[in-house]
């Protein structure tokens, strides 16, 4: 960032780099400064954009060491081209000269863009309240050629051009603290400048809030002009796509009637080139029938004499000729001799592999008769495992039926245990029935006893019988139940018994049907090796047969 300072003034632009930035910003946190100068600027924040531009300040400190350098980090307002001045407060940094500074020195100049529809004569927007100190008031113009000057004072660069710098005043260096009163009066100035400039803006809020209104009383009715508006358009855009449309549709007529022309065009030409081929084809067939004509005089008249000339040399032969035949009659003679040798030859070479073919089958035959015995050795031991697995079948079958024999007594045996079960359970009632009776007749004759004066002796031999009784039915009732839960238990143990031997039968059949599929797999293989054997008889015949015919030959 190039920086150029000007008297109370400090010009800004985009050249520092991010460490020089970061170093900058570290030495502002640790400076002391710091605290007392950042409250003296109030500046608008934008949220959300990033930081363009910095200002570097600096200057001696009253009373202090010469003042570091402090960096502010300033965002640019992205959507405004015309002026923003920034206000600084004169009460918060506690300076005299606050008042005697002329007042165009109190702001700063940043290029701003009209909001709201606004032109550049139009008052500006609404403002908020006094939380900000941010005020839209009369721009002030950047002196260049004081700028150019301290530029080639500086170091002789050019300002450069575009977009215009940022102006921020900031004081070189702070006076001494004044005593009461005349703090006082300078806070009473700004406070009283401020009140004019909040008067001003309020004003002019109010006639912008007046416009504004006026406006929109006057736009009421347009929405429905609006939607009229619409609905032609969509009507409009509806009938110019018809228009296209059948616009396209005429093209495409017009093409198509061009297309019938050519092919009308094209058909009278193919006419034309048919009736002059045809007449050109008739004059070639009458031409053809003249020569025709003269072929079969000419063909005639050479049959003649060759009738002739065959009856004149009918019963004469020549010397000449008869040697030519007799040299032809040795050629063929020849040549019959040597086609006897070459067959001879062949056929004794086909004589030699039919010998050998012979030999080779004889072979197979002989590997065929050894397959044959093994294959008549392994049907008789399929055959006996066969006969032993039909009487393994035959047992299983019978166990299976005495199996299901032995169910039929388990059931008998289970309903006839669940029948006592049943009586035994109707008998323990019963006596619990009784039981509850003579209680009830024990409690009837202590009340008989406590009214009535019997015979102590006979109640007590009465009590003991009856107590004797009641000891019996409990005992008998003690075995019942003893013996019901041994009936439970045999009739669990009989039931888990005949579930295990079911679940044993059925692995049984299981693999009795799983032998009895291999068996019927390994006599589909003997069938098929005995088919295979008896086409191999037939085979070893015919063999024998050619074997005889090669002898013979």
């Amino acid at each position: 960032m190039g920086v150029v300072m000007e008297e109370r003034f400090v010009y800004c632009t985009q050249t520092l780099s991010s460490k020089k930035l970061k170093r900058v910003q570290g030495k502002l946190l640790k400076s002391s400064i710091a605290f007392a100068l950042l409250p003296a600027v109030s500046l608008m924040a934008v949220p959300g954009v990033p930081f363009e531009s910095r200002v570097v300040m600096g200057g001696p400190s009253p009373g202090k060491s010469p003042r570091r350098p402090i960096a502010v980090n300033i965002p640019v307002p992205p959507e405004r081209l015309g002026a923003i001045n920034i206000v600084t407060n004169p009460t918060l940094d506690n300076r005299s000269d606050a008042m005697e500074q002329p007042e165009e020195s109190l702001y700063s100049t940043i290029p701003a863009k009209h909001e709201c529809g606004s032109s550049p004569s139009s008052p500006p927007p609404p403002l908020p309240p006094k939380q900000v100190e941010v005020l839209y008031t009369r721009p002030v113009k950047t002196k260049k050629g004081k700028q150019r000057e301290h530029y080639s004072s500086r170091g002789s660069r050019e300002v450069p051009e575009g977009p215009p710098a940022w102006k921020i005043q900031v004081s070189q260096e702070s006076k001494t603290v004044q005593n009461g009163l005349g703090c006082n009066c300078q806070q009473l100035a700004s406070l009283l400048q401020d009140n004019y400039a909040m008067k001003h803006e309020l004003i002019t809020y109010k006639d912008r809030i007046k416009s504004l209104t006026s406006k929109l009383k006057q736009y009421e009715g347009i929405s429905d002009v609006v939607k009229d508006l619409q609905q032609n358009v969509e009507r409009v855009s509806e009938e110019n796509t018809k228009l296209k449309q059948y616009a396209k549709c005429a093209t495409n007529v017009k093409a198509v009637e061009q297309e019938r022309r050519d092919l009308y065009e094209q058909l009278k030409d193919a006419q034309s080139q048919y009736k002059y081929d045809v007449d050109h084809l008739s004059q070639q067939v009458s031409q053809l029938e003249k020569e025709k004509q003269e072929l079969e005089l000419s063909l005639a008249k050479l049959q003649q004499e060759h009738d002739r000339l065959l009856i004149s040399t009918q019963n004469s032969v020549s010397f000449e000729f008869h040697t030519t035949a007799m040299l032809e009659v040795k050629r063929l003679l020849e040549e019959l001799k040597q086609k006897y040798q070459s067959d001879k030859e062949n056929l004794g070479l086909k004589v030699q592999v039919a010998e050998q073919e012979c030999s080779e089958l004889k072979l197979q035959l002989v590997q065929l008769e050894e397959e044959v015995t093994w294959l008549r050795n392994d049907h008789s031991t399929l055959s006996s495992a066969y006969r032993r697995a039909i009487r393994q079948n035959h047992t299983l079958v019978t166990h299976l039926q005495e199996l299901q024999n032995d169910d039929s007594e388990m059931q008998t045996l289970l309903t006839s245990l669940l029948a006592t079960a049943h009586q035994v359970v109707s008998e323990r009632d019963s006596l619990e029935i009784k039981n509850e009776e003579k209680e009830k007749e024990c409690q009837r004759m202590m009340e008989l006893l406590s009214r009535h004066n019997i015979d102590f002796d006979q109640l007590n031999k009465y009590l003991k019988n009856m107590h004797d009784q009641a000891e019996d039915d409990t005992h008998k009732a003690r075995l019942r139940r003893e013996m019901e839960s041994n009936l439970q238990e045999e009739y669990e143990q009989q039931v888990t018994h005949l579930h295990g031997k079911v679940e044993q039968k059925q692995q049984e059949l299981e693999k009795v049907q799983g032998e009895k599929r291999r068996l019927e797999r390994e006599l589909e293989q003997l069938w098929q090796v005995l088919a295979r054997e008896a086409d191999i008889k037939g085979l070893g015949g015919d063999a024998a047969a050619f074997s005889v015919l090669s002898c013979t030959n």
